[in-house]
């Protein structure tokens, strides 16, 4: 929990509904750059996921890879500091920025199937409360950062804003690394086999192919999770579109707080209605959140602008904190972080694609449309899941049965 306020406060500054859409916006005036950090995002995230669950076995020790990879972010976190130095210029800046941007997403992602299977072979039963305190944590290390900036970025720019919460970062990621060190893993004494790169890769999509023509709650989500990009990859662009209408700069941090506020909440939602009703409800009901939000902007952005960013972090964390329980309770055990990544990887063509369209796009085709868009794949993705998926889907105790 000590290295998830770190991590929080991290990938809160990463976020593309955070404040990195926006730095970019006021770095450079070339169109695709502000879409083409946020598909970077999303394509770091899941690929690094798969390369990375593809040199994984099952039921096998995870603290190394996960301080490696932590480690990595922590380094990429400096180097973006400098990076927006103002002695650079902001061609340079945005040049360095997308590559140590780069970087750090790729470190983040990889070490999530590392940090899954080593949650759900320590956690065997508090998992639920356990990723709601961890994202309670980061959207409380963002709102703190949010505040922070808001005077800043009224003194200044959005990019000094950024820099300085990028400073207090390095600090308490660098203060709360200790804590991974300290965590008790069980090591077993297996042989190291030698692996090859298109060897392990092509095992892994024969892997996930079997997977998913085996369940039928891992299929279906996967589809799911294609079609409901929609809400996740557009929402980034509220703040941009709704600073157009003529809202002061100084105003996005407080979208971004009221953002993480929501999804503090909503993580907390699935514990406690999960454990009632099933993940499988409290995934529906983030799309629900997310329809909120959608409608809301159709409504009137200008009058509903604070909410709209309130109902899309409760979309976020409610979505996240379910999928991840999701992958845990649909896994074999000792298999949550491959499962995690088979999710995930499906939700990669949308949130890389439709950012970049919808930019190319949007002189063409109104603001509504593409509201009117997100709503259609929400509904079409609670109708998957509702017809499809019989099973609840609730918490199980289990054990991995190395350590039975």
């Amino acid at each position: 929990m000590i290295d998830a306020l770190g991590f929080g406060a991290a990938y809160s500054m990463m976020i593309p509904t955070g404040f990195v859409p926006d730095v970019i916006n006021q770095l450079t005036d070339f169109w695709l750059l502000t879409p083409l950090i946020i598909s970077l995002f999303f394509l770091g995230i899941f690929f690094s996921q798969f390369l990375s669950s593809a040199f994984r076995k099952k039921e096998t020790y995870a603290k190394s890879d996960v301080i490696k990879w932590a480690l990595a972010e922590r380094v990429a976190i400096l180097l973006l500091y400098f990076s927006l130095s103002s002695n650079l210029s902001s061609q340079l800046q945005v040049r360095y920025f997308f590559l140590f941007y780069a970087i750090f997403i790729f470190s983040a992602g990889a070490i999530l199937p590392s940090y899954f299977d080593m949650v759900s072979r320590i956690l065997y039963k508090r998992r639920p409360l356990f990723f709601a305190l961890n994202l309670s944590l980061s959207s409380i290390s963002g709102f703190i950062l949010s505040k922070f900036t808001e005077s800043i970025i009224t003194e200044t720019s959005i990019v000094n804003g950024y820099r300085e919460a990028l400073m207090i970062v390095i600090i308490v990621t660098t203060v709360t690394l200790p804590s991974l060190l300290l965590i008790r893993e069980p090591k077993e004494n297996r042989e190291k086999v030698s692996e090859e790169f298109f060897v392990e890769i092509r095992r892994k999509l024969l892997e996930w192919r079997n997977i998913y023509d085996s369940s039928i709650e891992i299929r279906y989500f996967c589809i799911a999770n294609m079609v409901c990009a929609f809400p996740e990859a557009i929402s980034p662009f509220y703040s941009i579109w709704l600073l157009d209408h003529g809202f002061d700069k100084s105003i996005l941090a407080q979208w971004v707080a009221l953002i993480f506020v929501g999804q503090g909440f909503g993580s907390f939602v699935v514990p406690i209605i999960g454990r009632l009703r099933g993940f499988k409800f409290t995934y529906i009901l983030a799309l629900g959140f997310h329809v909120i939000a959608t409608l809301l902007y159709l409504i009137n952005p200008l009058t509903f602008h604070y909410s709209i960013f309130l109902f899309t972090g409760l979309g976020l964390g409610c979505f996240m904190n379910s999928l991840s329980n999701i992958a845990i309770e649909l896994a074999n055990t000792g298999d949550a972080g491959n499962i995690n990544a088979l999710l995930g990887i499906f939700r990669m063509p949308g949130f890389v694609l439709l950012p970049l369209l919808i930019s190319f796009f949007i002189l063409k085709i109104s603001i509504n449309s593409i509201l009117v868009m997100i709503l259609i794949a929400c509904f079409l993705s609670l109708l998957i899941v509702t017809k499809n998926i019989k099973d609840p889907i609730y918490l199980k105790v289990r054990f991995w049965e190395s350590d039975s």
